[in-house]
């Protein structure tokens, strides 16, 4: 049989965002990896190959999954997928049977260079590569398709976890830690350009694994644009007096709303957050009020469950964003 490399599954019910098209245009320029979407929205997208979409009904999906485990599992809303994607190798195993890997990534994501930045990881031997739920992916192999059935410190914590509606956080909290426990290789460096849910303009946020915290860089008047596949951030370097740039394989947009004109989607270049270097194609708004009232209420929930934790140890062990 011959193989393909890699297959990212996302299941998705409801309306996709407004710039889904530009997170396509981006998946197109990455032809040695394939997404595979689920969804009820069938709005009239231009896919490029490499993106393969089945419509279905949430309840479709939820009949789907359930077929899959002798035990009532529970997904009443599609938010509680989030628990369910370290399992989609299992769950989707006829559709990603012809990848060397598998795994799953959000919409919220526009993609740089993915494909040739996997190409020494890959090659590297790493069974898990990335510890976020926003990008996942896994070796192809029973070990790691079934890996989250796996007894955790002293049950089989995915049937606690798939009989709740509450979100527990599976693809993040615990299944890094089961991987590293079944004596196999996780790549644990988070490479995305992540901006914080808690900041308005664009701090970068990396989850180190050592500490289980989320490291929070200084404020950078920065631009970040996508040009030509290549995914970039242009600074001002104080120390050397220079423009610099960093390159990322990823930028993960969450809970921020972008103001596009689509004709930008026929550009090379397209501009992203905050900045004066260039001013026309893709900009957030000047001040986008629902954004800056988003994370001053993720600020404000961050600092009352670290009060908690001071008085009540692991009361909440990772804000729910």
């Amino acid at each position: 049989m011959s193989y393909k490399r890699l297959a990212l599954i996302i299941p998705y019910f409801g309306k996709f965002n407004n710039y889904f098209q530009l997170f396509l245009k981006t998946c197109k320029y990455n032809p040695r990896t394939d997404w595979i979407i689920f969804t009820d929205d069938k709005t009239d997208f231009n896919y490029p190959e490499n993106v393969h979409v089945y419509y279905m009904t949430f309840e479709n999906m939820q009949k789907l999954i359930q077929s899959k485990f002798d035990f009532e599992v529970l997904i009443n809303k599609p938010y509680k997928l989030c628990d369910y994607k370290v399992a989609y190798g299992y769950i989707f195993f006829e559709y990603i049977k012809e990848y060397e890997y598998w795994g799953y990534c959000d919409t919220d994501i526009v993609w740089g260079d993915l494909d040739n930045f996997l190409d020494e990881k890959l090659k590297m031997g790493f069974d898990k590569l990335f510890p976020l739920g926003h990008l996942s992916i896994y070796k192809n192999s029973e070990k790691l398709r079934t890996l989250f059935r796996d007894t955790y410190i002293y049950n089989e914590i995915y049937k606690d976890i798939f009989s709740q509606d509450k979100i527990w956080g599976f693809d993040e909290l615990y299944i890094n830690s089961m991987v590293e426990n079944s004596g196999l290789q996780l790549y644990e460096e988070d490479v995305s350009a992540n901006p914080s849910v808690y900041y308005y303009k664009f701090r970068l946020v990396k989850k180190c694994q050592d500490l289980n915290r989320y490291l929070t860089e200084d404020y950078v008047d920065a631009k970040y644009y996508w040009e030509n596949g290549k995914l970039y951030r242009v600074f001002f370097n104080d120390d050397t007096g220079k423009m610099e740039k960093n390159k990322f394989p990823y930028i993960h947009l969450q809970q921020r709303k972008m103001k596009m004109d689509k004709n930008i989607l026929n550009g090379r270049k397209i501009e992203i957050g905050f900045g004066e270097f260039w001013p026309e194609t893709v900009k957030w708004k000047k001040i986008n009020f629902d954004v800056l009232k988003k994370c001053a209420g993720n600020r404000l929930r961050w600092k009352i469950k670290k009060s908690i934790n001071l008085i009540l140890p692991g009361m909440y062990n990772r804000a729910k964003l």
